[in-house]
């Protein structure tokens, strides 16, 4: 009753007042029958004395009947007496003659069924006699018992009194456990959410609560244990941004690593499936050459000038972001952009690493190569194309590479996975050449004319600048040069070729051992041929070997000119020019294109052919397109003169393997 009176309580409180309910239920039925049988003995005590006190009356009264009534009226006597008074037995013997006179007998009532097996609240009264002797000396005992007293009215009184008292004890005793149990409870409410608060990462500190000394002292723990946990959470927090940031962010630069660049591009090939982005790496050549020969102050400079321009010119995108993937690759991923948009960012970024090269006594070659992608392809397809596009950059006078998703350089980039697979293609692959003419300043009479090849493999047009580009990353781009060399004599040979004549080549092939014992011999047996080929070397590439002179002298001495391509777009130019003391330079057209908008161009070109003229050098102007163009250069003074329109490339001869 108590549990039902309390159901709005908590559960401490439901408990507690079960074990006190409990307890004193058995203190009630413990109290109800020591009170029964103390009542029962009191009640025993009180029947006999009046028993006794009874018999003594009747004994008077039958006395004197006997002396003067007869035995009918003795019998009379007696059932009058006994019916007055809770008599169950009466009786009353002659003793002299061994007779019973009369003797009244009334049946007790056994009271209500429910307590008829109750024994112990039905009380039997002990039968007494008394003796007498009347006057003519007759002996009689007069036996009486009294009726069986119930002591049920009793007990119900003592159990109804006893469960009032226990009642309203368990009223008060149940205000005062709710109030117990709150102070408790309360504390431990608190303590409950303050965990589920450290759980969501708050930490509140408990208010001082009125309990028991032992809850109090135990918010006090719990509030000094809080702080610990705050304490080793914030540290615990740094911690792990502090991993964070070595697992995703370059130590040096401070911008995400490699692992972050994968992941996220990662999320954006699985964004949606109509997501369209792009992708620009940026490759720092030769940088820990740079690093060693110039120092770290002048490497690190250059990182930051190269992340600082990077980040102005992509910043227009609004949502990229600049990774680091390696020592010397920076990657950044455009979201949502277009093709046209992309073409713009790289000739942006390129002519923002041209300005910044004259912060520096050396050039610095950054190469800058982009894809666009689409949603759902894969990774490697993606990667695959901007390394493409990379090696591609290295042979473009700007040093910048777009591929396009359906650009002949993807279609054909597959096949070119491996250094099997490239030198499959050379060795399979038919060749086609054409040649375009070099003329004098005059137009009229002709200098040389360049060697123009093309690859065919498996009926897929294979562009000579990406074969040569990768057959330089995988080591082996001496079996290309080898093989167009094998060509072009054989031209040669047939007299299918316009002499002189220049034929690019690769001058990591001129670090082969093996190549420059074959081309020496090839020298030996064919002297002629060698007298009438000019070789022609990228400046780029051939100012980051560092024994570029003796190959030139290599080459000189089989009987050979060497020229040089792209010239002004290399690693300090000037200097080189002097080193190199080759027979031919061809400054890069993109210096004529820019006379216009830019006219330090002009000093520059100046510069470059009067110290050319003053080593004997031979200087030819390429990429010229426009008949201003080439009233330019012969006003600049150049030897020779090459471009659409100088000479369209003529398909005078056409060979297969």
């Amino acid at each position: 009753m108590l549990v039902v009176f309390l159901g709005g309580s908590m559960g401490l409180a439901r408990h507690l007042m079960s074990v006190f309910s409990l307890f004193l239920l058995t203190l009630l039925l413990i109290s109800a029958c020591a009170i029964i049988f103390l009542a029962r003995y009191q009640v025993q005590q009180q029947s006999v004395e009046q028993t006794q006190f009874m018999a003594n009356m009747i004994v008077s009264q039958v006395q004197h009947g006997i002396e003067h009534d007869s035995s009918t009226d003795i019998a009379s006597l007696i059932n009058t007496t006994a019916s007055k008074g809770p008599i169950k037995l009466l009786s009353l013997t002659d003793i002299s003659n061994e007779q019973l006179i009369h003797q009244y007998y009334h049946r007790t009532s056994q009271g209500p069924a429910l307590l008829a097996g109750v024994k112990f609240l039905y009380l039997i009264s002990p039968p007494i006699k008394k003796s007498f002797t009347n006057s003519s000396g007759d002996k009689f005992v007069l036996t009486i018992q009294l009726q069986n007293i119930s002591l049920a009215p009793f007990a119900g009184q003592v159990i109804v009194s006893l469960f009032i008292g226990y009642l309203l004890l368990a009223i008060c005793l149940s205000f005062y456990i709710r109030r117990f149990s709150r102070s408790i409870t309360q504390s431990l409410s608190a303590i409950e959410s303050q965990s589920n608060a450290l759980t969501n990462k708050h930490f509140p500190v408990l208010k001082p609560i009125k309990s028991v000394k032992e809850v109090e002292r135990l918010v006090q723990v719990h509030n000094d244990m809080t702080e610990q946990v705050k304490s080793f959470i914030n540290e615990l927090s740094e911690r792990l941004e502090h991993a964070k940031k070595s697992l995703y962010k370059d130590e040096l630069t401070q911008l995400g690593n490699r692992r972050l660049f994968i992941a996220q591009l990662s999320q954006a090939l699985h964004e949606s499936e109509t997501y369209n982005g792009a992708l620009i790496f940026i490759r720092l050549n030769q940088f820990e050459l740079i690093r060693q020969q110039e120092g770290f102050n002048i490497a690190r400079s250059l990182l930051e000038d190269i992340i600082h321009a990077s980040q102005l010119t992509l910043k227009q995108d609004g949502n990229f972001e600049l990774y680091r993937v390696n020592e010397y690759e920076f990657a950044s991923i455009l979201k949502d952009v277009l093709q046209d948009d992309v073409i713009d960012r790289i000739h942006q970024l390129s002519a923002e690493f041209s300005e910044l090269q004259n912060r520096y006594q050396r050039k610095k070659q950054v190469l800058i190569g982009a894809t666009v992608f689409q949603a759902k392809e894969t990774i490697s397809d993606v990667l695959i194309r901007v390394d493409d596009a990379l090696n591609m950059a290295s042979k473009e006078p700007h040093l910048f590479h777009f591929n396009s998703e359906n650009s002949e350089l993807s279609k054909v980039s597959s096949l070119l996975k491996s250094r099997e697979a490239v030198l499959n293609v050379i060795e399979e692959a038919s060749l086609k050449f054409c040649q375009q003419r070099v003329v004098l300043a005059d137009e009229i009479n002709n200098m040389f004319a360049e060697v123009l090849s093309s690859f065919e493999y498996k009926n897929q047009p294979i562009p000579a600048r990406l074969l040569q580009a990768q057959a330089e990353k995988f080591h082996c781009v001496e079996y290309f040069d080898k093989r167009i060399i094998e060509i072009v004599k054989l031209a040669y040979l047939n007299s299918e070729l316009i002499l002189p004549a220049s034929i690019n080549l690769s001058p990591y092939s001129m670090l082969d051992e093996k190549f420059n014992n074959w081309l020496t011999e090839l020298s030996h047996s064919y002297a002629d041929f060698f007298s009438s080929v000019i070789w022609e070397f990228d400046e780029a590439s051939l100012s980051q070997i560092k024994n570029a002179t003796s190959i030139v002298h290599r080459l000189q001495s089989m009987g050979s000119k060497v020229a040089v391509d792209h010239f002004g777009m290399g690693d300090n130019t000037l200097k080189m020019l002097r080193m190199w003391h080759v027979d031919v330079i061809k400054i890069d057209g993109s210096f004529i294109h820019d006379l216009d908008a830019d006219q330090a161009n002009w000093s520059f070109l100046e510069t470059i052919v009067q110290l050319a003229h003053s080593l004997g050098i031979t200087v030819v102007c390429e990429q010229i397109e426009t008949d201003k163009e080439a009233r330019w250069a012969r006003q600049l003074g150049m030897d020779g003169l090459q471009g659409f329109q100088i000479a369209h490339p003529m398909t005078n001869f056409n060979l297969k393997s």
